[in-house]
């Protein structure tokens, strides 16, 4: 049996953490434009491999950025069957926003920590990852 006895609020604290890291706008669309950025122009099924989600939910997402005005999508000249998506001009300006406002959070959630910390909260997290991947994997 484990010495420390307080898993559920370790677990409960980490989903504070996810809930904190989810505020504000859309992660989903916050990760996409930025992705977007990043890559433009950039094709659907590039796209699709990059992020690694469902096709469908990235055809819904796409589908509602370009109604917000802040992606475009035109074919690809040489081969018809693709899309080229880029950031429009509004699109542009939410990534460099959305680029921002992730830094400032970045240096406030870390404000305090020394390089030393960083390095062993990053060791438990690859750790903690490795686990759930695992289970996944075992349910899978």
């Amino acid at each position: 049996m484990n010495e420390y006895s307080n898993e559920a609020e370790l677990y409960t604290m980490i989903r504070k953490c996810a809930h904190f890291l989810n505020n504000g706008y859309k992660l989903g669309q916050k990760r996409v434009i930025i992705t977007i950025y990043h890559h433009q122009p950039i094709t659907q099924s590039k796209l699709l491999e990059v992020l690694q989600v469902q096709a469908g939910s990235l055809s819904e997402m796409l589908k509602k950025l370009e109604n917000e005005g802040w992606i475009i999508r035109t074919n690809d000249p040489e081969d018809k069957r693709n899309l080229h998506i880029n950031l429009t001009p509004q699109g542009e300006k939410m990534a460099q926003e959305f680029i921002t406002l992730r830094q400032e959070m970045i240096d406030s959630i870390f404000e305090g920590f020394s390089d030393e910390e960083k390095k062993q909260l990053h060791t438990l997290l690859q750790k903690l990852i490795s686990n759930w991947n695992k289970h996944q994997d075992e349910n899978a």
